[in-house]
C-alpha cells in the first residue's frame, strides 16, 4: 500500500517538475475544460467533477481488493488526475504544454498518467483468469 502512495507522489512531481525543467522551451497553453476542451467555460462543473473522479479513484485503491497491476494503474491514474486537480484548484485551470500539431490539441504529462493508468488497469481486468 505505501508503495501505491509513492507512486501517486511521483506522478504529482513528473508534470509540474518537467514541466519546470522544460520552462525554456515550451509553449504553455491553459485548459479551463476538461479533456478535448469539453465544458470549455464551465470550470466549477469541471472541478467538481474532478474532485469526484479524484475521490472514485482513491476509494477504489485504498478500499478494494485490487491486484497488483490494478493498483499500479489506478495509483498512476489517480496521480495524473490529483496533479490536474490542484492546478484547478490553485489556478482556475490546467495548464497543458505538450502539443500534437496535426489535430490542434495539447495536453500534460498528468493527461498520460491518466490514461497510461487506465490502460494498466484495464489490461490487468481484462487478462485475469476467471
Amino acid at each position: 500500500m505505501l508503495w501505491s502512495i509513492g507512486i501517486i507522489i511521483l506522478c504529482l512531481l513528473a508534470e509540474h517538475l518537467t514541466r519546470i525543467a522544460l520552462s525554456e522551451f515550451i509553449e504553455l497553453t491553459y485548459n479551463t475544460g476538461a479533456a478535448f476542451g469539453i465544458l470549455e467555460g464551465v470550470p466549477d462543473i469541471t472541478l467538481i467533477l474532478s474532485a469526484v473522479a479524484c475521490l472514485i479513484m482513491f476509494c477504489a485503491l485504498f478500499f478494494m481488493k485490487l491486484d497488483k497491476f490494478e493498483r499500479v494503474g489506478f495509483s498512476i491514474m489517480l496521480g495524473g488526475a490529483l496533479s490536474n486537480l490542484l492546478e484547478r484548484i490553485l489556478l482556475g485551470h490546467v495548464i497543458d504544454w505538450i502539443p500534437l500539431p496535426f489535430i490542434d490539441l495539447n495536453f500534460n504529462i498528468a493527461d498520460v498518467e491518466i490514461s497510461l493508468g487506465a490502460l494498466i488497469a484495464f489490461l490487468s481486468v481484462l487478462c485475469k483468469k476467471p
